[in-house]
């Protein structure tokens, strides 16, 4: 589709796709229309913001990629040199780019395999 404007799809906007399609449209096409953030999302946030907290402290030594939206390009090069780096046991908000439309993704946290867990993601 030549012309088309290129749309991210985080996992916020994945979740508002399952659970409504027209919810997802609205946020992408029509933003402007969501209502103010409300107690339910501010606590889901919160909530969040812990398993972050708890996912670190169940693996020490892992490394978080910080980087915001805005510097997607950045979060893709320092996980693709964390994914190599067997010395890290864990990484969190690891970023990936696999999809058709080439979408960044973004999962909480991957472990490496022999750290408990294993994340089944081979590059």
């Amino acid at each position: 589709m030549s012309g088309a404007a290129s749309i991210r799809l985080s996992k916020s906007k994945f979740v508002a796709g399952v659970q409504c399609l027209k919810r997802l449209y609205l946020e992408v096409h029509q933003p402007e229309l969501a209502a103010e953030t409300d107690v339910g999302q501010e606590v889901r946030f919160e909530q969040g913001h812990e398993v972050g907290v708890l996912a670190r402290a169940a693996f020490p030594g892992g490394v978080l990629v910080d980087s915001d939206v805005f510097h997607l390009e950045a979060a893709l090069e320092r996980t693709a040199a964390l994914v190599d780096d067997p010395g890290v046991p864990a990484i969190f908000e690891a970023t990936f780019q696999r999809s058709i439309q080439g979408d960044p993704r973004r999962p909480g946290g991957l472990p490496h395999e022999g750290q408990g867990l294993s994340s089944g993601f081979r590059p």
